[in-house]
């Protein structure tokens, strides 16, 4: 992955240069900044910031980039070796160079991790870098796959994975909802509740089990915030979701083995 900034430019790839060094990769964009433009195989597609696309740097392309409302141009840009994708280049080939929407679903998800792995880069480990790939190969897949109408030709472990991870971050985005439940979250997915239980079971967990942790620990982040210190403790446990104060105050005692005010006490005095 790179972040590139630049002044306009056109980028030309002909024949001769892939004879000379094809190294069988597809090129994502993640553009920011600016206009950008795409010609490859008899397609003309042009661009502005939040768009995504995939074009095959093993073909002939033409691309342009102009500045918008400042003077440069920016980009994040992955290459992929094209074996790595679970997808053939023929079913993947009615997208190439065609922009995705990024504002919602698999896109927006794809988006948002893209520039997540660019704003920690400093905090990744060697070890990480696997997963990490693993994670972004998974969630292009299933992007396109369902831009193509096409997840029925996904890896059966390829779309598991993508579907989690989409599941995950919904749940998180609903954790203040009192009615987020499986049978809310499988419809929000259209799936079925077993095949959501399915899902999570293969981690260990259950459903319920996922949402209360979570929901735990943002009300034990937002304890010990001292911007939050005269926040009232049902405040807390009802913006995250919890409709009984004394519920929540069992829960949390079970789990960190302290009271909510105790343990706000604490970290407030140490």
């Amino acid at each position: 992955m790179s972040t590139l900034t630049y002044s306009p430019l056109e980028v030309i790839r002909t024949p001769k240069m892939i004879r000379q060094s094809d190294a069988g990769l597809y090129q994502l964009v993640l553009h920011l900044r600016g206009r950008m433009g795409v010609s490859q195989a008899g397609r003309d597609n042009s661009f502005d910031s939040r768009s995504l696309v995939l074009h095959d740097t093993s073909r002939p392309f033409h691309s342009w980039a102009a500045a918008g409302r400042g003077p440069i141009v920016s980009c994040l840009v992955v290459l992929i070796p094209r074996k790595l994708i679970p997808l053939r280049p023929q079913i993947l080939d009615p997208l190439n160079t065609t922009p995705l929407p990024t504002r919602r679903g698999f896109g927006a998800m794809l988006r948002r991790h893209l520039i997540g792995l660019q704003q920690d880069a400093a905090n990744w480990t060697a070890a990480d870098a696997a997963r990490l790939a693993t994670i972004t190969l998974d969630l292009l897949a299933a992007t396109y796959a369902h831009e193509l109408q096409a997840t029925r030709t996904l890896p059966s472990a390829t779309y598991q994975r993508a579907l989690h991870t989409r599941i995950h971050e919904f749940i998180q985005q609903q954790l203040g909802d009192p009615g987020l439940t499986p049978e809310a979250i499988a419809a929000a997915h259209a799936i079925s509740t077993r095949y959501l239980h399915k899902l999570f079971q293969q981690q260990g967990l259950t459903v319920a089990a996922w949402i209360r942790q979570n929901r735990l620990e943002r009300c034990r982040h937002d304890l010990a915030d001292p911007h939050q210190r005269d926040r009232p403790i049902h405040a807390i446990a009802h913006r995250w979701g919890f409709t009984s104060n004394a519920h929540f105050t069992r829960l949390f005692r079970t789990t960190y083995g302290t009271a909510p005010s105790e343990y706000r006490h604490h970290t407030h005095h140490r």
